[in-house]
Parts: structure tokens; sequence; C-alpha cells
């Protein structure tokens, strides 16, 4: 689900953890720009991004803005990222919307609840689904088994034993003979006679062929759909694009699709272009997932960590984050650790807080910051070779620096 387009800066920040499982973002640069804080944390939505405090199970969901301020404190017991302006929230085991603000705009009394698409989200109350529309009003009433997101001004509902399209209003404008089916997506939407898959258009006409064992939205021009366990990719007239060659085939997202080869028990993860060429090899044996603002989430099993690492690559597959590679480095003070000799002197600690405390929490500090991570790993490499470079810039440098910051 995707919310409102963010903004560049928000753009640019990318949540990820590190070695103590604290999470925090990065820029592209691999820059800790929000320290690493947070129990959890996702990627930004419309400058807003989710983050939890506590422990998973117990902790409590929130959201903070690009400057890394928590907006809506954090207080519920399960949360998703916003969409259309509007999150997907838990309190008391009951389901409700609020606004980027934290307002209610339809407090927890759902037993469960989907994303607004098209402007409306679905709703469960009690075992009937119905849709809610950006007030809060209930709009559709519950009376669906089932359903799909509103697209192209149409959801599916599973009405009785049929499988209906309505639109806004709730009338019904499709009632194709299916079993089953999915949203629309381009132009189509795939449909289930109990046996295999196909596609039809938004008259209801069979435009792809019934001939598929499982079928999924169409993106970017192509949909993943698969034959005898293998999963390949078609275009909308239904033109085998990419082979069915794979033990799984993700949608695609900014032109590449995470596929696996193997069984799911030695699956090996790469990502592919539309023509089916692998650009990022198979080397992720834990999952990959789409990719966002030019970066994606790939998981690896790492005896190092003692289990799965999340690491974030760019689509070269260049890492942008390994926390076992950078995150300390990335986040720790170049010059003072050379100029005192190691990360945990008290005097490091002291310039490490005021980074962490002050300026990565102001405009003017996050330049900065950005600004000396370009020129002191070189500087770094000088003042260790350097005795006298070592002494002077503590002498007349960093502890009258350290001496101001402890006052």
């Amino acid at each position: 689900m995707t919310d409102q387009p963010p903004s560049a800066a928000a753009r640019r920040l990318i949540a990820v953890v590190d070695r103590t499982a604290k999470y925090g973002y990065i820029n592209a640069e691999s820059t800790v720009i929000i320290p690493m804080q947070f129990d959890d944390a996702n990627d930004f939505y419309g400058d807003r991004a989710r983050i939890r405090v506590g422990p998973s199970g117990s902790g409590r969901y929130g959201y903070i803005n690009i400057e890394g301020k928590v907006v809506i404190r954090a207080q519920f017991d399960e949360a998703e990222d916003f969409a259309e302006g509007f999150a997907r929230v838990s309190a008391n085991g009951k389901w409700g919307f609020i606004d980027r603000e934290g307002r209610w705009i339809a407090p927890a009394q759902f037993a469960s609840a989907r994303d607004f698409e098209g402007g409306l989200a679905p709703v469960r109350i009690e075992r009937l689904w119905g849709f809610i529309d950006t007030a809060g009003k209930l709009v559709i009433p519950p009376r669906y088994g089932g359903v799909a997101p509103f697209s192209d001004g149409l959801a599916g509902v599973q009405d009785g034993d049929e499988w209906i399209y309505i639109d806004t209003s709730g009338r019904t404008v499709l009632r194709p003979p299916y079993r089953s089916g999915a949203v629309f997506s381009e132009g189509l939407a795939a449909v289930y006679d109990g046996s295999k898959w196909g596609y039809i258009d938004q008259a209801g006409a069979l435009k792809i062929p019934l001939r598929y064992d499982s079928a999924s939205r169409f993106r970017e021009g192509l949909a993943a759909v698969y034959s005898q366990q293998k999963g390949g990719y078609i275009d909308v007239a239904g033109g085998g694009v990419i082979p069915f060659q794979f033990g799984r085939a993700e949608d695609f997202s900014e032109g590449l699709a995470a596929v696996a080869l193997g069984t799911p028990d030695t699956y090996k993860w790469g990502y592919i272009d539309k023509t089916g060429t692998l650009v990022i090899p198979y080397r992720y044996d834990e999952g990959a997932f789409d990719f966002r603002g030019g970066v994606a989430s790939v998981y690896i099993n790492s005896p190092e960590a003692q289990g799965i690492l999340q690491l974030r690559i760019d689509r070269t597959g260049r890492e942008v984050w390994n926390p076992l590679q950078h995150g300390k480095a990335k986040s720790g003070c170049f010059i003072a650790t050379a100029v005192y000799g190691t990360d945990v002197a008290p005097e490091v600690t002291t310039l490490r807080r005021f980074r962490d405390e002050v300026l990565l929490h102001r405009n003017w500090g996050r330049l900065s910051v950005a600004a000396y991570y370009c020129v002191s790993p070189t500087l770094a490499r000088v003042v260790v070779r350097s005795d006298g470079a070592r002494r002077a810039l503590r002498k007349w440098v960093l502890d009258p620096i350290v001496e101001v910051l402890r006052k």
C-alpha cells in the first residue's frame, strides 16, 4: 500500500537496525541521521514513519517525522504504515484509523480492517465486511464474507456463494461466474473458477484464459503467475514475457522483481529486470522485498549474527547497510577515536552524545555531521600515523570542546 508521495527528504531516509537490535535511519551515504533508539522502525510514508517502543508483543507503536521527532506517541498495540493519509491502528483488540496528526477518524471498533485504497477502507464488523470513507463514515454496510480493496473504482467482494464487483456506492457492477477473485490493477483482475486463475477486464470479459495455478495483480505492466509450481511473468495481453522457472516470483517494483530458485528449504533470492535478466545475483537465503526509493530489504542467515540479518541494498546490489560491517563504523567518531585511541574513551562518549542528542536533531547539525563523515575517515588515517598531530588535536581542539560540553 502507498501513501501520498514522501518528500525528497523522507525518501532519502532508510530504516536500519544496528548490532544492538536498535533501529534508526540513515541516508543514501550510510550516515546515521536519526539515531538508533527504536525497538522497531519502518520506512517513511508521506513524511511519517512507524516506530515501536518496547519489546515485540508488549511494546507500543507510534510515528515520527523526518526529523526523528515523535509526532504521534507510542500508544497502539499494533499499527500499520500510512496509506492515502491515514493509518490503521489497533487498541484493546479492535482496529480503527487515525490521521497524520494522530486524531481518530474512526475509533478502534472493528474486528479487522485493511488500508485505504481508492478513498475507501474495508472494515469487518463481527463476521462481515463493509467499507468506510475518509471521514470514518460507514458508506457500504457490512454484508460481505470477503473483500478485495477498491482499485480503478471497483472492489471485489464475496456475496454469499458469488464473487462480484461493486462500485464505490455499493452497487453491483459485475457478476462474473467465478468462485473468487482479486483486486483490479491496470485494467485487469485475477479470477478463480475453483481450479485455475485467469484475468477479466472491467466489463467482465475474460481477457486472459483460466490456465494458471495462481496469479497476482499487475504491477508495472507485468504480473507474476504460476504453473506446475514454477513462477513466471505475463503482460496485460497474456503473453509470456519471462518463462516459468522460479520457485518464487514477486511483483515488480521500480523495474526489478525479487525471485528465488530452489525449494522453500533451499531458496536463494535475487532480482531480475523486465527482460528476465538477472541483475542482482541469487545470494539471499532468507528473503528479498520490494524496492522503494531505490532501496530494498534483503535477509541472510548469518552465523556471525547468530540468526537472520537484515541488509539494505540499492538497485545494483550494493549494500547500503550491513549492521555487522557498517553499523558501528558509520555511527562512530572517526577522528576522536583516532586521537583518544578507543571508541569507548569518556571523551569520545561525550562527543558522540552531543552528536546524537543535539546535532542530529537540528538541520544545521545534520549537515555538519554529513560533511564530517565525508572528510573524517581520511583525516583519521593521517592522525593515526602521526603522534604529533594526535597530541595537537587533543590539546588544542578536542579537549577544549569536551570540557565545554561537559559544563
